[in-house]
């Protein structure tokens, strides 16, 4: 019997993805950008590699990251227009 990997919930993933928008609007758009092009395991090594080289302590970088990796598991694992309103409201002034 195989077991079927559960999906975390959304809003679950959403609140933490939304920790990205305490970011300046530049570095926002950057690791928006890393979540969109690749896959969550990639976008955390990207997304922290990213952070330091920005600046971040890394204990900060990783954070970064892994907020950024939750915005790439809303793209695998729920539809376009779903990922489209979290971008949204992470890219808002």
């Amino acid at each position: 019997m195989v077991m079927q990997e559960q999906r975390r919930p959304l809003l679950w993933l959403e609140e933490r993805a939304m920790n990205l928008r305490e970011l300046n609007p530049i570095l926002r758009e950057k690791f928006v950008q890393i979540a969109l092009e690749n896959s969550p395991w990639a976008t955390i090594d990207l997304a922290e590699a990213k952070a330091r080289i920005s600046g971040f302590a890394p204990g900060e970088s990783l954070e970064v990251a892994r907020n950024t990796r939750w915005l790439a598991i809303i793209k695998r694992d729920y539809s376009k227009e779903e990922l489209e309103d979290v971008v949204k409201k992470i890219m808002e002034e």
